[in-house]
């Protein structure tokens, strides 16, 4: 008879991320949301009289939501009004005639406006890191957000509609298309019509100059 001895272990299971920061944060101009949040108020105090307090509140913490997220999205592409007022000097400045002190103090607001976009930029970089962190926990999304370079294309579909995304197979779907284009008879067709009503003629784009272009972009 053989004697054994059961022993097992429970599987730790990641703990789901925490968070207990529920609320929109206003990462943009707190003004102008107080501003919107009052004329959207003032527009819904006659919808909001015969209603409960329970609706009442729902529809304040709607309307808290939805405009704070809209200032959010205006404080993404706009500039700071402080920005503003110093181009705007800068500007009038341009306008009138050019002198010593007008160049002086020309440079000095040109020093200021990139300095104070340089103060933006930064503040705006800690603000969108700080509200992934508390809302994921992490800033991968964070860094998508902040990436403001142009990809190259992610994909692209076969004449048999498949998609891909393998590089390679990209540049042979656009080398087909464009030989396909050039070899067609429309183009020739566009041509002759220019030519008849433009005295400068076009010349037809040769196979050489074809293949050589689309070599570059390799």
């Amino acid at each position: 008879m053989v004697r054994a001895k059961l022993s097992g272990s429970h599987t730790k299971k990641a703990r789901k991320f925490h968070n207990s920061m529920r609320a929109i944060e206003c990462t943009g101009d707190t003004d102008l949301l107080l501003n919107n949040l009052d004329i959207s108020l003032q527009n819904g105090e006659k919808e909001n009289e015969c209603i409960s307090i329970q609706e009442k509140y729902t529809n304040l913490l709607q309307q808290l939501k939805s405009e704070t997220k809209k200032v959010n999205m205006i404080s993404k592409t706009e500039i700071s009004l402080k920005s503003k007022q110093l181009l705007q000097e800068r500007k009038e400045l341009i306008q009138q005639r050019k002198n010593n002190n007008n160049s002086q103090k020309m440079s000095e607001i040109s020093k200021e406006i990139s300095k104070q976009l340089r103060k933006e930029r930064k503040e705006k970089r800690l603000t969108i890191l700080k509200k992934h962190i508390q809302k994921s926990g992490g800033i991968r999304k964070a860094r998508k957000e902040l990436n403001h370079k142009k990809d190259w294309i992610l994909n692209m579909k076969d004449k048999d509609k498949r998609k891909t995304c393998k590089r390679s197979e990209i540049l042979g779907i656009a080398t087909d298309y464009y030989k396909k284009l050039y070899q067609s008879r429309k183009v020739q067709h566009v041509i002759k019509e220019y030519n008849s009503v433009n005295k400068e003629k076009i010349e037809p784009i040769l196979k050489e100059e074809t293949i050589k272009s689309i070599e570059s972009q390799n």
